[in-house]
């Protein structure tokens, strides 16, 4: 796991990005800081997927990024049985290291391949995209499988829709027509990728 600035001044919102060691299965969780209590958030969040799917988190590592020590201790206290382990100052984690590089190319890919330039406060959107296609793709560690099928037992919905697409959506309020169709105003919308733990897709109107 490791913290990724989603600004080049590093001043800016991060995604702390995780991949697991056995299946190559990728998460991306959001964060407004670096702080060591956001981190704790995050961290927290990937222990909860991770038993809410029948599985228990034993260990993460990182690199030895302040935040990321500061928040080990909380982490640790709070979830028993799990450890933080830390990577020297002077090496980088090389599996998380490959799996950062090819998610980073995979979003530039997705930047470049739509009509329009995307405003940077999607990125993050563009970044958890580019990770629940790869948890739909066979590797070396899951083929004939897929990370996702592995880890949940469920197929992802990134391929129906890709990001950017554009798609008509229906604004109702519950209400319906005299024909009893579900009344409500139709707009264009933009999608930005699957909702986590459900059906559906998060779009931009």
């Amino acid at each position: 796991a490791d913290l990724i600035p989603l600004k080049s001044d590093t001043k800016g919102n991060y995604l702390l990005l995780a991949v697991d060691n056995y299946i190559g299965h990728g998460f991306v969780f959001y964060q407004k800081t670096k702080s060591a209590a956001d981190c704790y958030r995050s961290m927290s969040k990937l222990f909860r997927h991770y038993r809410r799917n029948g599985h228990r988190l034993r260990n993460i590592r990182s690199d030895p990024d302040k935040p990321l020590l500061a928040a080990a201790d909380l982490i640790e206290d709070k979830f028993k049985g799990l450890k933080m382990r830390h990577a020297n100052p002077e090496e980088h984690e090389r599996i998380f290291e490959n799996f950062y590089k090819t998610i980073k190319a995979d979003t530039i890919c997705i930047k470049e391949q739509l009509p329009y330039a995307l405003p940077q406060q999607y990125i993050k959107y563009a970044y958890a995209y580019a990770i629940d296609r790869r948890n739909s793709m066979p590797n070396d560690k899951t083929t004939p499988l897929t990370p996702s099928i592995l880890f949940s037992g469920t197929r992802s919905a990134a391929d129906l829709l890709p990001f950017g697409a554009t798609v008509m959506v229906r604004k109702g309020r519950g209400k319906r027509a005299l024909d009893g169709t579900l009344a409500g105003k139709t707009e264009l919308a933009v999608v930005l990728g699957t909702l986590p733990r459900q059906s559906g897709y998060i779009v931009l109107i």
